[in-house]
Parts: C-alpha cells; sequence; structure tokens
C-alpha cells in the first residue's frame, strides 16, 4: 500500500505544471497539489477504513527502496522544470518553503549591489554607498591635517622669506662658520615649529654642502621645571643618558658642557667601531616658548645654551619659539650680550589665495588608493564630485567678505586648519561635500568676528568722523553713490565749520585713504560692488 501511494504521488508531480513546486512524495498526512489527501499506509485497495495486519520487516524493506525510487523520480522531475528567474520561465505559483522554491533560487552574486550613478550628481545618492567614500575622503584629510610637523608639506608655500634665513643659519652651522642663535616670532597658531621641522627635514634629505642632518632637542619650560630635569631630558633625546647617569655635576653649564664634549668625542649611543673623533652631528636646540625661559630667575638655561655657542666645545644652533614681540626685553644684559639678535618673523595669513590654497592642499585626494572598504566603480565618479566641489569652496572663498575680515583681524593657518576640521566632521552621506558656507560657519566658531558695538570704542577719532560723514550722506538722502571722495568733501566741510578741530585733523590724502580702508576691512563700511566694465569698485554704502 505504501508503494502504491508513493507512485500515485509521483505520477501526480510529473502531470503538476512546470511552473508550480512538486507536492511532497509521500508520508503520513502529506497533501497532494488539489488539497485531496493521499492513501493512507494502513488502507486498503478496496475498504475505505479497513484496517491492515502490521507489516513484517521484509515487506518494510521493500517499501522504503520503493519510496526511495519514488522520491528520485519526483526530484527528476522538478530539477528538469524551468525555474522563475531564467529566460522564458512562466511565474511561480505561491507555495513557498519548498525543497523546489530552494533549488529555483537565482544565484546572489548575478544581482547588482550598486545603483547606477546620475551624471548631474556625479556619485550614488543612496547614503550606504555614499557613507564609505564619506569615511575614506575624511580619514585621508584628517591624516593629511594631523601628520607630524617633518612629513607634512602643508605650509611650503607660506613664509618664504623666514625659510631662506632660516635654512642659511643652519646651513653655515652645519658647516662650522658660527654657531647660530635666532628667535622665530609670530602669533600662536602661524607654523613657527612647522616650519623650522620642515626646513630641518629639508635639509635632512639633501646631501653635500646642501644638506645637513641636525640632532634635534626640544626643551619645554613646561615640562622641564629645573635644572636637573632639563638635563636629564637633553641626555635622553641625545641617547647620553647612561654616560651621565649617578654623576654630579657642579651646574647646568657643566653638565651640558659635557654632554657636548661627549658629542665630540664619538656618535652618541655608538660602541666600537662606529665611534669616530670629532662631532657626529650638530645640534638644534629647540626652545619652545623661549619667553618661559627668559621669565625665570637667573635664566640659567639661556646663559649656558648662548655661552656656549660661543665657544667651540660644541657644533650647535639654538633656535627659541615665542609668540611675544618683547621676548628679547625680558633678557637680562649678559643672557642679551651673547645672543646674536637674529628674529624671524612669520605673521598672519596674507592674502585669500594663500588661504584657498591651503585649503586646496589639505583638501587633496579625497578616498586614498589603499582604502579598501570603498567600492571602486564609485571612487572615479567621487574624486570628480569632489575635486568640482573644491575649486567652487576656493573660488568663493577668495571673493568672501567675511575671510577678508578673519584675514584682517588676524587668520592663522592653525585656526583656519580647526575650521576645516569642524566642518568635516559635519559632512553627512546626505551633504557629502565641503562648501564654503559650511567652513564660514565653522570658522565663526573658531573665530568669532566682534559686533559693530565692541568695535566703535576701538576706533581713531579720525575714522570715526569718516563714519559720521557717510552717516551724513546717507541722512540728507545725497544721491548714489557714495564715493570716498563725496565722504571726504564731507569731511573738510566739517573742517570748515570747525576751525579749532582743522588744525589737528586736517590731515593729507593717504592717512584718510589708510583710515577708511581700516573700515571697508573691519566689515563698519560695506563696498557696493556695482563698477561700470573696465572700472575699479569705487562706490560704497
Amino acid at each position: 500500500a505504501a508503494a502504491e501511494a508513493a507512485a500515485e504521488a509521483a505520477t501526480e508531480a510529473a502531470a503538476a505544471p512546470q511552473w508550480q513546486s512538486p507536492p511532497r512524495a509521500a508520508g503520513k498526512g502529506a497533501r497532494s497539489p488539489a488539497g485531496g489527501r493521499s492513501a493512507r499506509a494502513g488502507r486498503g485497495a478496496g475498504g475505505a477504513g479497513s484496517s491492515s495486519p502490521p507489516p513484517t520487516p521484509a515487506s518494510m524493506e521493500v517499501e522504503e527502496a520503493e519510496l526511495r525510487e519514488a522520491i528520485s523520480e519526483a526530484a527528476s522531475a522538478a530539477v528538469r522544470a524551468p525555474s522563475a528567474w531564467s529566460p522564458g520561465a512562466r511565474p511561480r505559483s505561491a507555495v513557498s518553503g519548498s525543497a523546489a522554491d530552494a533549488a529555483d533560487a537565482p544565484p546572489t552574486a548575478s544581482v547588482p549591489t550598486a545603483a547606477p550613478l546620475r551624471d548631474e550628481d556625479g556619485f550614488p545618492l543612496e547614503p550606504e554607498q555614499v557613507a564609505p567614500l564619506l569615511r575614506a575622503a575624511r580619514r585621508g584629510a584628517y591624516a593629511r591635517l594631523l601628520a607630524p610637523a617633518a612629513e607634512s608639506g602643508l605650509l611650503s608655500h607660506l613664509h618664504a622669506a623666514a625659510r631662506d634665513d632660516l635654512r642659511e643659519i643652519l646651513l653655515r652651522t652645519a658647516g662650522g662658520l658660527e654657531n647660530s642663535t635666532a628667535l622665530l616670532l609670530g602669533p600662536r597658531g602661524a607654523g613657527k615649529h612647522r616650519v623650522l621641522c620642515e626646513t630641518l627635514a629639508e635639509l635632512r634629505g639633501k646631501s653635500g654642502a646642501a644638506g645637513a642632518d641636525f640632532l634635534v632637542v626640544d626643551v619645554s619650560a613646561v615640562l622641564m621645571t629645573d635644572e636637573v630635569s632639563t638635563l636629564m631630558g637633553i641626555a635622553a633625546q641625545l641617547n647620553l643618558t647612561a654616560q651621565i647617569h649617578m654623576r654630579r655635576f657642579g651646574s647646568f653649564a657643566d653638565g651640558l658642557r659635557h654632554m657636548l664634549h661627549l658629542l665630540r668625542r664619538s656618535r652618541p649611543g655608538s660602541q666600537g667601531e662606529g665611534q669616530r673623533e670629532g662631532q657626529a652631528q650638530p645640534v638644534c636646540f629647540v626652545l619652545h616658548n623661549f619667553e618661559d625661559f627668559a621669565l625665570r630667575p637667573k635664566q640659567t638655561l639661556l646663559y649656558s645654551l648662548f655661552d656656549l655657542c660661543q665657544t667651540d666645545d660644541a657644533q650647535m644652533a639654538v633656535i627659541g619659539l615665542t609668540s611675544r614681540v618683547d621676548a628679547l626685553d625680558l633678557l637680562e644684559k649678559r643672557v642679551r650680550s651673547r645672543f646674536s639678535g637674529r628674529q624671524l618673523a612669520l605673521s598672519y595669513l596674507p592674502t585669500a589665495a594663500d588661504a584657498t590654497s591651503l585649503l586646496r592642499r589639505a583638501l587633496s585626494e579625497p578616498v586614498p588608493a589603499e582604502a579598501k572598504s570603498v567600492d571602486g566603480r564609485l571612487v572615479r565618479p567621487f574624486h570628480g564630485a569632489w575635486a568640482s566641489a573644491v575649486d567652487e569652496l576656493c573660488a568663493a572663498l577668495e571673493a568672501s567678505p567675511t575671510l577678508e575680515r578673519l584675514l584682517w583681524h588676524g587668520l592663522t593657518p592653525r585656526t583656519l586648519l580647526a575650521g576645516l576640521k569642524l566642518h568635516l566632521a559635519a559632512l553627512s552621506p546626505a551633504a557629502p561635500l565641503p562648501t564654503a558656507d559650511g567652513v564660514e560657519a565653522a570658522l565663526a566658531r573658531e573665530l568669532p568676528l566682534p559686533v559693530a558695538e565692541a568695535l566703535l570704542p576701538e576706533l581713531s577719532v579720525v575714522e570715526l568722523l569718516l563714519l559720521l560723514c557717510l552717516q551724513r550722506r546717507l541722512d540728507t538722502d545725497a544721491p548714489p553713490p557714495h564715493t570716498l571722495r563725496a565722504v571726504l568733501r564731507e569731511y573738510h566741510q566739517f573742517l570748515a565749520d570747525a576751525p579749532e578741530a582743522a588744525a589737528q585733523y586736517g590731515l593729507p590724502l593717504p592717512p584718510l585713504t589708510k583710515a577708511f580702508e581700516h573700515l571697508l576691512a573691519l566689515g563698519l563700511v560695506a563696498a557696493a560692488r556695482r563698477p561700470p566694465a573696465g572700472a575699479a569698485p569705487s562706490a560704497v554704502a
């Protein structure tokens, strides 16, 4: 009876439509595709409810063999049927969860994983596709922004004059002509330490008379609070800790002279055949926050270093980094007499072109070549969209009055790059490209501009008079344009009405023009850039 039931199930499976899932072959309670229940194993050929004697072991083996044969035939019929995802196949039935459904499932490799790119966007709009590209771009930009000063070339286009002078000073020291002392002066964030490290790295990469390999010793007043800690810190950086360990020196100068004598005798840290007579490498002492050493009692460190520079005991250069313009005035007479007096000034970012050039360097190559988590088909379109956005950003910032005001108040490379970091952190898959508005908003957080009420008390009397003359023209409804020449006519009219002020404020044209340019830079007067074709803008509003 079991064999007959299996054969009947196989016949029904072969006669079923090919796009339907085949029915289960046999078993207790198995249903046919038509919904009826197949013959049970205990049901006879002629009796609907009659019972049969229990099967013997021999009959059970025969039934099992026939059942396997029926199942294999049903499976073969299902494999020969066309699948739903093959060409020309008919739609599959709604029956799911069967073996035929699993066999007819399409392979996952043939399904496309990326959406088509749109020409006007240049990159896919789906967040799950833009997110890895944005992460790689942000990671590459942060790597350039946070790179060590000696390995980064972000400021290589700035401070050219100071670089040339510093390079000449260090080359004279490396050539044995003189021991040099100099002071790098500039506001915090102008790039003093970065310029020094880039110059030392540039000399280290050259050979012959154009190059020099300096041993760099960083001395910080915050970390080295007394003479003992300073001496041990210098010894650790020169790899001479073992030679001076457990030794006592009469003074800081004696300990420093002993270390420099060890440098003249052999290479630092070398033993045996590596030793040689003469100083192996010149030493460059970098004094961070130079003014802090000048404020110490007796100025022992500065005196010892400058005094050694006047002797032949060592081949060394001392470079101080400070943000105080009166740092040399803090030196004692005996210390100032041993200092060469060289001062190399580093300024704020001078022009908008320098600022945009720095941003362009920091935002170059958005997706590094070694990024493995990015779909390669999307990298080139994203590169194109990123480069276009950077070009638009730089073009917009070069003509931005907000950036002009920031440059006038003093914008350092550190502040500009800090604002860029904030803007990069604010990018999202919905808006993954940098914009000029985003950079300006980030800079406003880093360097907020003062409001007009705070600027007025800091203006000179001449600048206030020019503002009043401009306001007088606006109050009298004078016809535009409100040019500088028209404002100066009002100014001279004021002096004519007040003869007692003419002697004090009757200034020539150059200082008056400079005062008016200052008002423009502060944003108290806005230039109306509507000049005729080929003429320079002269109107003000």
